[in-house]
């Protein structure tokens, strides 16, 4: 199942205040991530952390290498799952209640990683 718009705004809202000590955080909507975290998007605040919100996973959404003046994040989240760009790669942290690993990686070109721990999201 995928995510409608309201309920990953609330998964990422629950993971900005579980966080909020570590700094103000930005949503940033994005057209399309690399798997070193990058982002095409632009920043509206100078906000020292930022969460990017990836709506359509495509082919062309998720790349290996965006320009290197591109807006880095620390999470990416999707109507699919929630990414976390890591030394080793582009990680699965979370997926969408029925969605797996397998589909999400089937609509990207890079490999993405998972982690053992991967967790399903929680929904209200």
């Amino acid at each position: 199942m995928f995510l409608t718009r309201e309920q990953l705004m609330r998964v990422m809202e629950r993971h900005v205040e579980a966080t909020a000590s570590a700094g103000a955080t930005e949503l940033v909507e994005v057209e399309a991530v690399d798997v070193a975290g990058g982002a095409r998007g632009e920043a509206k605040t100078g906000a020292s952390r930022r969460i990017a919100v990836l709506w359509n996973v495509t082919q062309t959404s998720i790349v290996e290498r965006l320009e290197p003046d591109d807006l880095p994040c620390e999470r990416i989240y999707c109507p699919l799952g929630v990414l976390e760009p890591r030394e080793e790669g582009l990680v699965i942290v979370a997926l969408a209640p029925g969605v797996s690993a397998v589909e999400l990686q089937s609509r990207v070109s890079p490999t993405l990683k998972i982690t053992p721990l991967v967790q399903e999201m929680v929904l209200d």
